[in-house]
């Protein structure tokens, strides 16, 4: 995970170009592309882009987001669920949306499938929707309301009921990709 002072700064003999990979960052990076040019003077360029905002401003248009979803305190499980998950993530017009899916097993219950939509962001902030299907017993939708993620390594802990299954808690992360 990066931190949010991270960046990836590619050296030239007389060219610095920051590349913010980091939703936070973006906004920041004309910030940070001036305090450069302080400290260099004259003697360099500095070119800023970001190639992972929630701006509609970014110069590349996918990328991947991992993801965990932690499921506990559900009747008869004996054991943690923790599962993890890249998200297809795509900037475009709009925002920043991601989605991913995947098999999920909760000891005691059993396999069933997950699927993550999250977006659109807003700063660091999203909205994240899951949808728990499948699962032995399961008989009807999880019930699984939209969570706004605070950030990326900011987990989130709701309340979730699968129908014919019982009520649990989920707690849901994104990291930096």
């Amino acid at each position: 995970m990066q931190s949010q002072r991270s960046q990836h700064c590619y050296l030239c003999p007389s060219t610095i170009i920051i590349e913010c990979r980091h939703i936070a960052l973006a906004d920041n990076r004309n910030i940070l592309a001036n305090n450069i040019k302080q400290n260099c003077g004259n003697s360099c360029t500095v070119t800023a882009s970001n190639t992972f905002s929630g701006s509609g401003l970014a110069t590349s248009s996918s990328f991947e987001v991992p993801f965990v979803i932690t499921l506990s305190d559900f009747p008869h499980q004996t054991g943690k669920s923790v599962t993890n998950l890249q998200l297809d993530c795509n900037d475009h017009p709009s925002g920043v949306s991601c989605q991913g899916a995947k098999e999920i097993g909760i000891p005691g219950i059993g396999e069933g499938f997950g699927s993550v939509f999250l977006g659109p962001f807003l700063g660091p902030k999203a909205n994240a929707n899951v949808d728990l299907d499948e699962f032995p017993g399961q008989t009807g939708p999880t019930d699984i309301p939209t969570i706004q993620l605070q950030g990326p390594g900011l987990p989130q802990t709701e309340p979730v009921t699968i129908p014919g299954i019982g009520s649990g808690v989920g707690t849901l992360v994104y990291f930096d990709g």
